[in-house]
Parts: structure tokens; C-alpha cells; sequence
């Protein structure tokens, strides 16, 4: 009998999950659920504006960890790039737009090979629901069947902040979700503010100015910490740390990281080569730690690896830094203590902490780039609001994403439902270093791997 496999969500993760289960097992039934009919892409990389860019370079980004030059060889077939050196495309940041339609070629190729193994529902997921081994996936109000059953959810828009005062938060002129914003709603002149200031707030300011927003753009965080460049070199870190033991505890390391750093500035060397030594550790090196000293990470050092991991294309950074040499762009550290709409727009205040005082701002439009919600416990509405509520997912004790198996990405619960599994974001709390391309493609394959095993001992 052919079995049925139910993925929730449909951008990278479920496309690659459907990509690597087809290729093995085309006997499969695949039912993907996605808010859009557009497979592939999500939201990190749709079409948006060919403004945005990758922030790794094209020959990094293949979606297939088997095939390491798999986007770079469909890139240099696209009519635009074929008169550009390989080598040199290879070392390009090109637009994030250009990723999606490879991803849409991805899916479209699969869709063509096993057009009778793949139905698609263009609804957002409800609920789940688990009884004598078969899952039955609700969407809108339609019911379905299933024998396996995959969480690829994806990024959850940014939570609100808590404040004195959320009635800011039913204002037309606040955009909860930085990748649907309305550009028509906001002042072509007037001050905009931006909470965060991480790679989101790169991208936000950069579609602002595209879209003739020539206002200030106020953006805070609690650190107000800059954004980096990648360096022009790609440099392989060869100094100390390679020749220390990585299993040690954090405060060691943590002092072992601090030598290092101090090596690459004496030798005239940014930390990015080192950063880029410890990415394919972060997971292991997380595993080890303690609760505690994961919550120390956490609480002081999450921040500063953040800027140092989460670096932007030299365009791009030289462009936020015109912006704020021109005053135009102010990155303020601080915390937000309450807004209030007005006539025109908001009253901002928050409490500045290089002048250590409140301050009031006056600005038109306020866009959340706090990053993904991660909470399952304080979410209200949606799937995993319903899922946690009734038990089928846990809270990590960090309550960055869900508990699951690192090894086999089963979902733990203690219902200890089976064959229920879970990738991407909702790991966070589980392997830290969990949303990016160099993760997904290994998971994917990882997780259609699990599942194969699964239906050979069924």
C-alpha cells in the first residue's frame, strides 16, 4: 500500500524534504501544505526586490549537499550570467530573487518527474490530529490523511514587544511582519522606526529607499550593535583553536576564542575566518554545553556571535554605512518603553543606554525586525499555539523552538507519538545554529533518510 507523507510548510525545508524522499522513494505520497501554491522559495526568498541579496556567496549555496556547485551550475545557465567567469560568479553575492527561481526550479523539475506522487494544498494548517497510527491534518475545512507526518513551519513573524501601552499594535501604520509590509501606508518624508537591528533591518532599510522613503529611519535594539561586512578574502582559519580540544566547556572556550581573536588582530586578520572554522562545530559544541551555560550564551555572548556570524555583502554594508555617516540611519542601543499613536504616526519612548535616559521620538510608521517568535508556550493563535496546546509539541528548556531528536528529528512529546518529525527553526533550542541553507540541505536529506529507514521496517 502506498504510504503517505504529510509535510507542513512548503518553503525550503518541505521542498527539499519532498526533493530527497521522491528521489529514493517515488512510490511515496506526498501531500505539501503551504499558505501559497509557490513551493520553494518561503518567504526568505521570494521575489521581493532585486535589491536584496544573498548574504553567502553563490558557490555556498547549492541546496543539494551531494552536489556543491548545483546552484552555481544552474546560475551560470541563466542567460544574464553566462558571459561572467565561473570563478568569479562563484565568489558573487547575487540577489535573493535569482535563489528563488532556482528553488521553483527545484520543485517544478519534481513536480514534472512524480506528477501523480505530489498534491499540494494552498492552505495554511490548522490543526493535527493523531489516532491509531494516522495523522489527520486540518486546513481551513478540509481534512487529510496521513501516515508520516513533518513540521517544516519555518519562521514565525516577530513577536510584539511587552508594553505599557499595545494599542500601537492595531495601528495600520505598524507592521508586525517586516516581510509584508505595505509600502503605500508608509510617510515618503517623514521618520520611520525600525526595532532591530540585526541582517532583517539591512534588508527593511534597503526596500525603504527603494521605495522612495526618504525619511530618517530610527532603528533601536538592546545592544544597537553594527552591522559587519564579509571580508574580500576568504580566509581558512589555521591558528590555535585547531589545536585545542572544542569539547571543552564554554568558559573555556570562550577563552580559547578570545586567544584566537587576539591572534587574527595581531597578524592584521579579521574574526570571520575564525567564526567561519567554528559554523559546522556550533551544533555539537551546543549539544555539549550545560542548560546553564547555554543560557550564560544566551544572556551575554549571543549578541556579539550574531554580528560576527551574520555578516552582509560589502555593497550592501557600504551602503548602511553611507547611510549613517549621512545621519540618515541612527542605530540607537536601548529599550523600548512605550508607544502611543498620535495624529500623525506614533510617540516612541525608550530609554537610551549610551545617554542613560529616556528619550521621546516622533515617527510615522514602526517595523518589527526583532526576528522569528520562538516561544511555543506564548503564542496565541496559529499551528503550534494548537499543537502545544494539546500536547503534540514541548517547549526546549530555553524555549527557542520544540524538543526533537537530533539524531532521527522525531519530535518529542509525552504522548510519545511516532512518526512525527520536525526540521529547520523548531530546532534551534536543540542544535542553536539551525535556520540557514548549510543546515536546511543537511537536514532534509537527513530527515527523508530517517523516513526511508522508517518504511523499510514497517
Amino acid at each position: 500500500m502506498k504510504r503517505t507523507i504529510g509535510i507542513v510548510g512548503g518553503g525550503f525545508s518541505g521542498c527539499l524534504v519532498a526533493y530527497h524522499l521522491l528521489c529514493n522513494s517515488p512510490n511515496l505520497k506526498l501531500i505539501i501544505f503551504n499558505k501559497t501554491a509557490q513551493i520553494g522559495p518561503g518567504i526568505a526568498y521570494q521575489p521581493v526586490d532585486d535589491v536584496l541579496l544573498l548574504n553567502v556567496r553563490a558557490g555556498k549555496m547549492s541546496a543539494l549537499p551531494d552536489q556543491p556547485n548545483h546552484f552555481l551550475d544552474w546560475l551560470i545557465q541563466q542567460s544574464q550570467f553566462k558571459k561572467i567567469k565561473r570563478e568569479i560568479l562563484a565568489d558573487s553575492f547575487v540577489s535573493r530573487t535569482y535563489y528563488g527561481q532556482y528553488l521553483s526550479h527545484i520543485w517544478s523539475s519534481l513536480l514534472q518527474q512524480y506528477p501523480k506522487s505530489i498534491q499540494v494544498v494552498a492552505e495554511e494548517v490548522t490543526a493535527i490530529a493523531h489516532a491509531k497510527e494516522v495523522f489527520t491534518i486540518t486546513a481551513k475545512d478540509k481534512t487529510f490523511k496521513t501516515n508520516y507526518c513533518v513540521l517544516a513551519t519555518g519562521n514565525e513573524q516577530p513577536k510584539n514587544l511587552t508594553l505599557r501601552n499595545e494599542e500601537a499594535y492595531t495601528n495600520k501604520h505598524y507592521f508586525q511582519n517586516p516581510w509584508m509590509i505595505n509600502p503605500s501606508l508608509i510617510s515618503n518624508d517623514k521618520p520611520i522606526l525600525i526595532i532591530g537591528t540585526g541582517l532583517t533591518m539591512v534588508d527593511t532599510v534597503q526596500l525603504l529607499r527603494k521605495n522612495n522613503k526618504k525619511g530618517a529611519i530610527h532603528c533601536i535594539s538592546p545592544h544597537g550593535f553594527n552591522i559587519l561586512p564579509h571580508s574580500n578574502e576568504i580566509g581558512n582559519y589555521k591558528g590555535i583553536l585547531t589545536t585545542v580540544n572544542l569539547s571543552e566547556r564554554l568558559a573555556a572556550l570562550l577563552t580559547q576564542f578570545n586567544q584566537a581573536r587576539k591572534e587574527l588582530k595581531k597578524n592584521g586578520e579579521t574574526v570571520e575566518s575564525l567564526v567561519n572554522f567554528l559554523r559546522p562545530k556550533t551544533g555539537s559544541l551546543w549539544q555539549s554545553f550545560t542548560t546553564d551555560e547555554k543560557s550564560f550564551f544566551l544572556r551575554h555572548l549571543r549578541h556579539k556571535w550574531g554580528v560576527a556570524r551574520h555578516r552582509v555583502p560589502l555593497s550592501s554594508y557600504q551602503e548602511i554605512s553611507k547611510e549613517l555617516d549621512e545621519n540618515r540611519l541612527i542605530i540607537k542601543a536601548g529599550k523600548i518603553k512605550e508607544i502611543k499613536a498620535s495624529k500623525d504616526g506614533f510617540t516612541l519612548t525608550y530609554f537610551d543606554a549610551h545617554l542613560n535616559n529616556e528619550v521621546t521620538l516622533s515617527i510615522s510608521s514602526i517595523i518589527n525586525c526583532t526576528g522569528p517568535a520562538s516561544d511555543v508556550t506564548k503564542m496565541t493563535d496559529g499551528l503550534l499555539a494548537n499543537l502545544f496546546h494539546n500536547e503534540f509539541i514541548e517547549p526546549d528548556p530555553l524555549f527557542l523552538g520544540i524538543r526533537a531528536s537530533v539524531n532521527n528529528f522525531t519530535v518529542i512529546n509525552n504522548r510519545n507519538i511516532k512518526r512525527f518529525y520536525a526540521l529547520g527553526t523548531l530546532l534551534k533550542g536543540e542544535l542553536w545554529e539551525s535556520t540557514a541553507v548549510n543546515e536546511l540541505r543537511e537536514q532534509a536529506k537527513q530527515l527523508a533518510l530517517t523516513i526511508q529507514k522508517e518504511l523499510k521496517n514497517e
